[in-house]
């Protein structure tokens, strides 16, 4: 197979081309320089032995200058003359030859991984400072945006009415059962009529604590005078007879102390016992009698009324909050309860287990948007930053609390909300990574902790590289690229 050559051709180019000619027999065709050489001639024969190859020498391979080959050199014949000492020579020069060829691609290949396969990763923690400011923000339903200059936000009125019952079981104690009635007999001593009304309080004489009231209205009579002739005409007799009436009375309270045996008398204010005389001269005083039982107490009105405006802002909260849309927040302290209606169905000191309320409220509140929130304290915070600082690059860099709710002030006809927020951050010294890694790359590691050390802010830094390497060769990668650097805050 015939191989064109260049006269420029190297003497390894020609070889390449042999050693990838698939024919076992080579003519080289075309003039070389390199082959004017006896030694390289025979290098070409050698080489392509070692691969079972013939290599035909063409005379036109040698330039016109040169002095004319034997019949085999004119292409006649392959190359087979015994070269002698050159051969020798030949043979000599490729055992050396060769080897420093690969030794040479070899050195050029661990250059090259070298300089372009290591990688590193540099972490770095500098110093942080925590950065903290309260914010006073105002939240205006009557707000189209966001207003950085004034702080102010927008927001939206919402509002439901919310119905709620609770029940509590009752703590106080009252004593109940019957009252003790009888029939007294009151004597009018006097001249003139007596009326009393019902509920006239009678007292009983032997002790004052002990008090009964009249059930009806009443009028005794006045007492009669009348004059009889006695029977031995000596003169006449005069007969005075008291008024009387029976009247039925009732104990002011329950109990076993008002049941009163025959012959207890018992005072009417205002009336002496030696005008108006009372008693029970008939009948007993009884059926009174009493136990203790359950009943509504001041306490367990106030606690029930607590744990309703407990139970009843919750759930109007919550409904409220079904009612957000977005990132809309609820400030806590901000839902505003106003009560509709409110009935109880005991009162204080009324006999009974259990103590009911239902309440109906109107919840009201003003919310606003994180995002706007965010998007007003965000630049505050940044102004804040001192010089030669930064602030810490997350995904979440700010740190802002929900709205403090502190108070409702009225404005032309709105009803404005302000806020606290708290906004904290960490903030670090300027740190110019691309300088940084630009700085240290293809440096030995040495001059790499002396330049990190001279930084300012730097808390400490660790440096880790890809292959492991003798520490002769041990230096940052050479391919900017190669190197990572992130950067941490302690």
């Amino acid at each position: 197979m015939e191989i064109p050559i260049n006269p420029e051709d190297s003497l390894f180019a020609l070889a390449e081309k042999i050693r990838n000619c698939r024919e076992e027999t080579v003519s080289l065709v075309g003039t070389n320089v390199a082959l004017t050489n006896k030694t390289n001639q025979m290098f070409l024969v050698e080489f392509a032995k070692k691969f079972r190859k013939t290599v035909i020498l063409g005379s036109n391979t040698i330039p016109t200058n040169e002095t004319p080959h034997s019949p085999a050199e004119q292409g006649t014949a392959p190359v087979k003359d015994d070269l002698g000492v050159e051969e020798r020579s030949l043979k000599f020069s490729l055992r050396i030859l060769i080897p420093l060829v690969f030794i040479s691609l070899g050195l050029g290949a661990l250059f090259a991984l070298w300089w372009f396969v290591p990688k590193a990763t540099v972490n770095i923690m500098l110093n942080s400072e925590v950065l903290v400011k309260n914010i006073e923000v105002t939240v205006d339903p009557a707000s189209n945006g966001v207003d950085i200059t004034n702080k102010v936000i927008p927001g939206v009125e919402l509002s439901v009415v919310k119905s709620e019952r609770k029940t509590l079981e009752t703590t106080g104690k009252i004593l109940v059962g019957e009252k003790a009635r009888g029939t007294v007999t009151i004597t009018n001593k006097t001249a003139g009529d007596k009326s009393f009304d019902a509920g006239t309080i009678l007292v009983l004489e032997s002790d004052e604590n002990i008090k009964y009231t009249l059930i009806e209205d009443l009028e005794v009579p006045k007492k009669t005078v009348s004059e009889t002739p006695k029977a031995d005409g000596t003169g006449t007799v005069i007969t005075e007879t008291f008024g009387i009436k029976e009247a039925d009375i009732e104990a002011e309270e329950v109990g076993e102390k008002y049941n009163k045996d025959k012959g207890s008398i018992f005072l009417i204010d205002e009336e002496s016992k030696e005008n108006v005389l009372v008693q029970n001269d008939k009948e007993r005083i009884d059926k009174g009698e009493s136990h203790e039982a359950k009943a509504v107490s001041k306490e367990d009105v106030d606690l029930v009324i607590s744990q309703m405006d407990n139970s009843i802002k919750s759930s109007a909260t919550d409904a409220l909050r079904e009612k957000l849309v977005g990132d809309q927040v609820i400030p806590d302290g901000a839902v505003a309860i106003a009560t509709i209606e409110q009935t109880f169905d005991k009162k204080v000191g009324e006999q009974s287990d259990l103590l009911v309320l239902d309440q109906t409220v109107k919840a009201t509140v003003t919310v606003y948007s994180k995002s706007h929130l965010t998007e007003i304290v965000a630049p505050i915070l940044k102004g804040a930053i001192p010089d030669k600082f930064s602030l810490y690059e997350t995904d979440n860099q700010l740190e802002i609390s929900d709205g403090i709710f502190l108070n409702y002030s009225a404005s032309a006809g709105t009803q404005k909300m302000n806020l606290q927020v708290k906004v904290k951050s960490f903030i670090i010294p300027k740190l110019d990574t691309e300088k940084t890694r630009d700085a240290i790359t293809g440096q030995p590691i040495p001059a790499v902790k002396d330049y990190l050390d001279n930084l300012p802010g730097i808390a400490s830094y660790q440096i880790e590289i890809w292959p492991p390497l003798p520490n002769f060769a041990r230096t940052m990668p050479h391919v900017t690229n190669r190197i990572e650097l992130t950067v941490g805050h302690k």
